[in-house]
């Protein structure tokens, strides 16, 4: 079990770090926001003055894993991650970045395992449900069910998300019922989502119509 108090006393150094002096706020924070931006190799350099500065605080080397992830340092970015479970082994993103990983590694039973973990932590992670429809799309032939159960799990909580409709779509073209279950979703509501939507099944109509008929 991770030391609570010891990880919201750092958090509130953190904090207070932040609050004494606003023009210069602390590494974890402005690492956060170089990641955001894109800037991996600036926010490397942030994180490890922060585990520098608060060694036992989990989250930055979290932050560190997703840069090295981000630029295919496989193995160091598998490190900081053991490193953020080892302080805190309850954050199913960590879970789910390793699960990322091993999959780009092809070792698809341990990714399998890793992106399970992080569901029971956090069964509304759309990371972890999309990883795992990914992967057993690659990996097993008998997980149609649950694959399309996963899918429109995360495009219920992310409807926005282009690639997942697409996935959902592409591997459910045979299942009109999906499609009524997806057209009822959108009946009531107005929303850019709608329409990419419907756009979205434009290509596919032909087979809906033949599987309605």
């Amino acid at each position: 079990m991770p030391n609570v108090r010891s990880l919201l006393s750092q958090m509130r150094q953190i904090a207070g770090a932040q609050g004494k002096n606003s023009a210069e706020e602390h590494p974890y924070k402005l690492g956060k926001d170089l990641l955001n931006a894109g800037d991996f190799y600036g926010a490397v350099n942030l994180f490890r003055k922060s585990i520098d500065e608060f060694p036992g605080f989990p989250f930055a080397y979290h932050g560190l894993g997703v840069c090295l992830y981000d630029l295919g340092e496989n193995q160091k970015a598998k490190a900081a991650f053991n490193s953020s479970l080892d302080l805190n082994p309850h954050y199913a993103e960590t879970y789910a970045y390793l699960g990322k990983l091993e999959m780009r590694e092809k070792n698809y039973p341990e990714a399998e395992r890793l992106y399970r973990k992080s569901l029971s932590l956090k069964p509304d992670s759309v990371e972890s449900l999309l990883g795992l429809a990914k992967l057993l799309l690659l990996s097993r032939d008998d997980s149609k069910e649950e694959i399309q159960s996963l899918l429109k799990q995360a495009y219920f909580l992310r409807p926005q998300d282009n690639e997942i409709l697409s996935i959902l779509l592409d591997n459910s073209a045979a299942d009109i019922g999906l499609y009524r279950e997806l057209e009822e979703y959108f009946k009531n509501i107005n929303s850019p989502e709608k329409a990419k939507f419907f756009e979205g099944l434009r290509g596919r109509a032909e087979i809906f119509n033949k599987v309605a008929n």
